[in-house]
């Protein structure tokens, strides 16, 4: 037997060793006795067996502890493979338009002034929706809106897509889920009225930059109107119908404090079910100390108000994109399998056909293959944990043994505690 190689130890204030292991998220608080033995026999955990049993026995159960022939890094990537291969949940994006009628300098999209699904596209997308939910192993189809702001046509493709969608999964006894990320502006009370009346709830993320002066500086129309009161009110509205609503908070160096008049503004809604508020960086924005301590006080006023609210830091789990059952549709009938790249047709990942079949392009194949071959990825304490490792960063990353999170032990360090934080506070 020998010790995991993704085993982490972190000396803890009162004189205790926490013990993590990253491929399991074995968790396990040594003190007295146990901190000895663990510390004078890691590196040959055979000896615990005959000094304590009981204490080998966990060992073994929570994975700090594996057989010497066991490759745990070809275990890992075994382990998500029934996630990767399922065929019981389709999460299919569309985008009906790359256009938008806000303007923010963040934003990686180049909008389409004038872009939108045709009438022989969405007919293409029906009969995928078709073939798709006739699939015996399906259960659940997911069906997100993206774009552009895809309420610029609200009327013309989401409502009849999100009919047809409902009317088929339906008519076959499957499942089907409604999302949007929309700037709300268009989702209005008519609007939530309406899919209400139809017995559709479209689970919603609506981002904000800061309180209303700060996100009216960000997110304006195109003549520089301000937007945050509207979408806000509209948000309020929407998660009082019942739509489950997400708040995401795009947030920056300039902006953070900013968002304490968030926290106020969504109080009345705060503990409705499905309401939440997630934090994110702006990509563009370096994060250090001084961001790290304003981020934790204006999420600490969330919690104190009661909000269900959250970030990506401590999550595990598989990006949408490495799974073969995800795919986006754009407006042009082009496949990708990434939401958060430009949809220009030289990265796309194949074509929608009249039919509503797919041909997927060599493209998805390099990205299938390409995903597990890093020589850092093979030897990082990290890798069970690690969200960069999706397909698409590894597609576009220039040293296919090198690391493309450009993870150092720092930044290796933060994101274990990160995901410690979520079992335990104070780490």
């Amino acid at each position: 037997m020998k010790p995991s190689k993704y085993n982490y130890t972190l000396p803890l204030p009162d004189g205790k060793m926490l013990l993590y292991n990253t491929a399991s998220d074995g968790l396990l608080i040594l003190q007295g006795e146990l901190f000895g033995i663990f510390s004078d026999n890691f590196s040959s955990p055979e000896a615990i067996r005959g000094i304590h049993p009981a204490f080998y026995d966990k060992l073994l159960e929570k994975g700090f502890v594996v057989d010497d022939d066991t490759d745990e890094y070809a275990a890992v990537i075994d382990g998500l493979a029934p996630e990767i291969e399922s065929k019981d949940r389709l999460h299919l994006t569309i985008n009906p338009t790359l256009d938008c009628n806000f303007r923010c300098w963040y934003c990686y999209e180049d909008h389409l002034s004038g872009s939108f699904m045709s009438a022989d596209v969405m007919e293409a997308v029906k009969r995928f929706i078709d073939r798709s939910v006739s699939e015996p192993e399906l259960k659940r189809m997911v069906i997100s809106f993206f774009g552009g702001e895809p309420m610029l046509y609200y009327g013309k493709i989401i409502k009849p897509l999100i009919r047809h969608s409902s009317d088929v999964c339906r008519s076959v006894g499957k499942n089907v889920d409604f999302y949007m990320t929309t700037n709300a502006w268009l989702f209005t009370p008519k609007v939530t009225d309406e899919l209400d009346s139809m017995g559709i709830r479209i689970g919603l993320q609506i981002p904000f930059d800061g309180g209303g002066q700060v996100h009216d500086k960000t997110k304006h129309l195109k003549d520089g109107s301000g937007t945050y009161a509207k979408v806000r009110d509209n948000a309020i509205y929407a998660a009082r119908s019942g739509f489950p609503v997400t708040v995401r908070c795009n947030y920056t160096h300039d902006n953070i404090l900013s968002f304490m008049q968030v926290a106020e503004d969504f109080r009345d809604v705060a503990s409705l079910p499905g309401f939440e508020v997630r934090f994110h960086r702006i990509w563009q924005e370096k994060e250090d100390a001084a961001l790290r301590e304003e981020y934790a006080a204006v999420k600490g006023k969330f919690k104190d108000h009661g909000y269900d609210v959250g970030d990506n830091a401590g999550r595990r789990g598989l990006c949408y994109a490495d799974k073969r059952n995800s795919l986006v549709i754009n407006y042009d009938g082009l496949i990708y399998k990434c939401t958060a790249r430009n949809f220009e047709a030289k990265h796309s990942a194949g074509v929608l056909n009249p039919d509503g079949t797919v041909i997927y392009n060599d493209s998805n194949i390099k990205r299938l293959s390409c995903k597990y071959k890093s020589k850092s990825c093979r030897e990082c304490l990290i890798f069970p944990i690690c969200l960069q490792t999706c397909s698409q960063n590894v597609l576009e990353a220039g040293d296919p043994d090198g690391c493309v999170a450009d993870n150092s032990p720092e930044a290796v360090e933060r994101t274990v505690r990160a995901r410690l934080r979520t079992f335990i506070n104070g780490v």
